[in-house]
C-alpha cells in the first residue's frame, strides 16, 4: 500500500506538509483512488498533501480536500514556503 508507511507520521509530528511529485506513477487510471487513499488514510487536521507533477493534469481539484493543495510547477509550490 502506497501510504501506510506514512501513516503513523502524524502521531510523532505536528503539521506536516507531505509533497508527492507525480510524473509515472499513480497512472492516470489510478490517480483518484491514490487521492483518495491520502485523504482518508493520511489528512488529519494537522496535515497537507501538496501535489505537482506531470500527472496533476488529471485530477478534478474541485472534488479534492481542502488539505490537498495542486501545483502546476516547482516555482508554483516554491511561492507557498
Amino acid at each position: 500500500n502506497n501510504c501506510d508507511c506514512l501513516v503513523d507520521m502524524n502521531k510523532y509530528f505536528n503539521n506536516i506538509i507531505y509533497i508527492s511529485y507525480l510524473t509515472v506513477e499513480p497512472t492516470k487510471d489510478s490517480l483518484n483512488n491514490y487521492i483518495q487513499e491520502i485523504t482518508t488514510k493520511i489528512i488529519d487536521a494537522n496535515a497537507q498533501v501538496w501535489l505537482l507533477g506531470r500527472m496533476v493534469q488529471f485530477i478534478d481539484t474541485h472534488n479534492i480536500s481542502n488539505k490537498i493543495s495542486v501545483y502546476h510547477s516547482i516555482s508554483d509550490l516554491i511561492q507557498e514556503l
